[in-house]
């Protein structure tokens, strides 16, 4: 009974000792995680930055284009060449610089949904690491209880051993004493 007793204490600690190997590598995954959502909030943040930064750039931009009537701006260009190499050159830097213009549009565009899918990103990683600390605060609170038990399972097993190794003492002089008085 006392082998199977402490058999029992053995496998009761084992099972102790693998929950809170468990809870180990679940504070681990939540450390990473945080580590994770604090780099994309970094890269977010870099990203609004340069958002802002183009976004103030095109309504300068577009702001210059209204005041200066750019379009009679652009004609004059193109009527004033003195010769056709002259106009093709003209046409061929204005051309130029409005692909920059588009170029640029188009790569504001872009940072803005760049910007969005990361913040979608960042929001479900910190509704999965929310997840996480809870369940982890769920298995803590099931590791305590099932540690709990395990030692009043114990303690209740030694109480037996102890029980038994006094009957087994006290057998064990009533058979001396026996044998004494034969």
């Amino acid at each position: 009974i006392s082998e199977c007793l402490v058999g029992s204490e053995m496998c009761i600690r084992d099972r102790v000792n693998t929950k809170y190997q468990e809870v180990d590598q679940l504070k681990k995954k939540i450390t990473e995680n945080e580590e994770r959502i604090n780099k994309t909030e970094t890269i977010l943040a870099a990203q609004k930055k340069e958002l802002a930064e183009r976004k103030d750039y095109a309504k300068a931009h577009l702001k210059a284009l209204q005041k200066s009537e750019d379009d009679r701006d652009v004609l004059n260009t193109i009527l004033s060449a003195d010769s056709l190499s002259d106009l093709l050159s003209r046409v061929y830097t204005l051309t130029i610089l409005q692909d920059a213009d588009n170029q640029n549009m188009t790569d504001l565009a872009t940072s803005y949904q760049k910007m969005v899918t990361i913040q979608k990103h960042l929001e479900e990683s910190k509704a999965a690491l929310d997840k996480q600390k809870k369940d982890l605060d769920q298995q803590t609170a099931d590791l305590q209880k099932q540690v709990d038990q395990m030692k009043k399972d114990l303690s209740q097993s030694q109480k037996q051993l102890a029980d038994i190794s006094t009957v087994s003492y006290t057998h064990l002089r009533a058979h001396e004493t026996l044998a004494n008085i034969v």
